[in-house]
């Protein structure tokens, strides 16, 4: 894979601002490489161009670093080679930078016509590593072993205590009353008084005392007894007797057999030239980074996204020979242009045509969706592939040796927006709006 260069021209970073810092001449500059690490980190710049030496060809110095250029990016110098040419320079870090955007300035040594500093913007990204492989699915449990024979039933326990004796039952009622005994015999009578002298009749004399009272008679016999009374309440329970011993457990039944092991899955890691694992409802797959879907789309399996295939001379909105403008140029306002250029009008708004259809009809969006839009400059950048231009893959269909629009505006100045080549050199620069450019749409795959 191509590493990722970035660079301005010397026209466009002036018109960001980042122009020569000096009045002397300035070393001229036609490409900036960046280099990488295997683990995908910068590690130096190779820079071409005139103007980097004291002389005007030939190596600088291999002794006399005076008479080199000197390189900085993000006001960090970088090393530079003691094999540095008039026209070629090796700038190395000490320590890669983080990733970010930075401004890179290359200062031509003191010789007959002075020094002088060139600035451009500079977009240092680490390359991406792909993703690991899903691991393959777990073979099937094995059957549960059968069940041990019960063990054997405990001894009975001990007979409890017998419970305490029930309350006493209540007393019969009494018998009837016995019949009265006999009357006594009557007492004697007492003797006659002396007769009174007659006169008055005397007053009537006491009564006599009355006689003793006769013996009791003998006692009745004795009633009969009365009848039984109620049944007393049972007694309470007596309280249970202890709990018997339990038993020896029984024998342990014998281990189940173990299941047979599962099948042993098929899947084997993805890896080579088609290391990304594609999982349907039935089936997983290995598949490259690029799948032709057969519908004038391909499927980029390390970004998540539907690129639209570019045909050769078809004379439609996938013509690859189509050239559109991000900007018509006409928004009023000095510090922007807005985005009503022919890439907006005439191609996109074609591919998502339903979003402008009558209502009530069938959508007639490309492939039948309607989010088809500009990539950003990041996602463009990462179709660059190989040295032989178009640096590309062919599965995206045709593609020209030429710069193609991204969707991405250039933050120090919103007239300019980014563009991306697919020539050998494979820049990376702002431009215009107003530009005449390629176009490929894209739509997220998710």
């Amino acid at each position: 894979m191509r590493g990722n260069s970035k660079m301005l021209r010397l026209g466009i970073a002036a018109a960001l601002g980042l122009g020569s810092a000096s009045a002397m001449a300035a070393p001229v500059v036609t490409s900036i490489i960046t280099n990488f690490s295997p683990s995908g980190t910068p590690t130096s710049l190779s820079i071409t161009g005139t103007g980097f030496c004291a002389a005007a060809s030939g190596a600088c110095s291999s002794t006399n670093s005076a008479l080199r250029p000197t390189v900085s990016v993000g006001g960090v110098g970088l090393t530079i080679d003691a094999a540095s040419t008039a026209t070629s320079v090796t700038a190395t870090w000490a320590a890669a930078p983080p990733d970010g955007e930075y401004v890179l300035a290359i200062t031509s040594p003191n010789g007959t016509t002075g020094a002088g500093t060139t600035n451009w913007n500079l977009t240092v990204a680490s390359k991406a590593t792909g993703a690991t492989g899903a691991t393959g699915a777990t073979g099937a449990a094995g059957a549960t072993g059968a069940a041990g024979t019960a063990g054997a039933r405990g001894a009975t326990g001990a007979t409890g205590t017998a419970g305490t004796a029930g309350a006493r039952g209540a007393t019969g009622a009494t018998g009837a009353a016995g019949a009265a005994g006999a009357t006594g015999a009557a007492g004697a009578a007492g003797a006659t008084g002396a007769a009174g002298a007659a006169g008055a009749a005397g007053a009537t004399g006491a009564t006599g005392a009355a006689g003793t009272n006769g013996t009791n008679g003998a006692a009745g016999a004795t009633g009969p007894a009365g009848t039984a009374g109620a049944p007393g309440a049972p007694g309470a329970p007596g309280a249970p007797g202890a709990t018997g011993a339990t038993g020896a457990a029984g024998v342990a039944g014998p281990a189940g057999a173990t299941g047979a092991t599962g099948p042993a899955g098929t899947f084997s890691a993805c890896s080579g030239a088609t290391p990304y694992l594609m999982v349907t409802s039935s089936t997983a797959t290995c598949q490259g980074r690029f799948v032709d879907n057969g519908d004038g789309t391909v499927t980029d399996n390390l970004n998540h996204l539907i690129w639209e295939k570019k045909v050769s001379g078809s004379g439609d909105v996938h013509d690859s020979g189509n050239k559109y403008t991000w900007s018509a140029g006409n928004g009023g306002n000095p510090g922007a242009l807005p985005a009503d250029g022919t890439i907006f009008s005439a191609f996109l708004d074609t591919l998502n045509a339903n979003m402008t259809d009558t209502p009530g009809t069938s959508p007639s969006c490309f492939t039948g969706h309607c989010d088809w839009r500009l990539p950003t400059v990041e996602e463009l950048k990462s179709l660059q592939s190989g040295s032989v231009a178009p640096i590309i893959d062919p599965a995206l269909g045709t593609t020209i040796a030429s710069y193609y629009w991204s969707g991405t505006t250039v933050t120090a100045s919103q007239t300019y927006a980014w563009y991306v080549s697919f020539s050998a050199t494979g820049l990376t620069q702002g431009n215009i709006k107003t530009s005449p450019y390629y176009a490929r749409a894209v739509r997220s795959a998710r």
